[in-house]
């Protein structure tokens, strides 16, 4: 379970760009989120999808089916499970609050589709509202590159 984690929350970190376009907000988590307008997105219902332009960075955000992280780390286990392999964590999931959200992250390296990459992954609830997963993949050559828009559209996400 602390493996899987960790593979979502260095899925986060991905990006250069400083153009932030479009908020995506999500009703039932109570979330939103802002994403650079080079970048593509896709996604429906309960999922956002969005990746780099080079295609070497990618985050997904998903609102989970249970209301609390327990559920969720049992959902997550169960989707990421068979999406990776050789996942190495950087160390323990650790707790985190944002702004109104509560949560926990974890990162780490690992292999999908033979490419060794950076990942992370992050559950946060915002009280009262749905569980959201997101977890961020950066193909690990290419983590410099990625970094600083990564984390600014982490720092984007904010209550909806």
């Amino acid at each position: 379970m602390k493996k899987m984690m960790v593979l979502c929350v260095g899925a986060v970190l991905l990006t250069t760009s400083t153009s932030f376009a479009k908020w995506y907000p999500d009703k039932s988590a109570g979330v939103q989120v802002n994403i650079p307008g080079h970048w593509k997105v896709g996604g429906g219902g309960d999922t956002l999808e969005a990746e780099s332009k080079d295609g070497m960075a990618m985050l997904h955000f998903m609102v989970m089916d249970g209301n609390t992280v327990d559920a969720a780390l049992d959902e997550m286990e169960k989707q990421l499970g068979t999406l990776f392999r050789n996942v190495k964590p950087d160390g323990d999931p650790s707790e985190f609050t944002h702004g109104p959200f509560r949560g926990i992250e974890f990162t780490g390296v690992g292999m999908a589709e033979g490419v060794r990459f950076k990942f992370a992954v992050m559950l946060f609830q915002r009280p009262g509202k749905r569980v959201v997963m997101m977890y961020g993949l950066v193909v690990e050559s290419k983590w410099g590159k990625h970094k600083r828009t990564i984390h600014k559209i982490l720092k984007s996400i904010s209550s909806y």
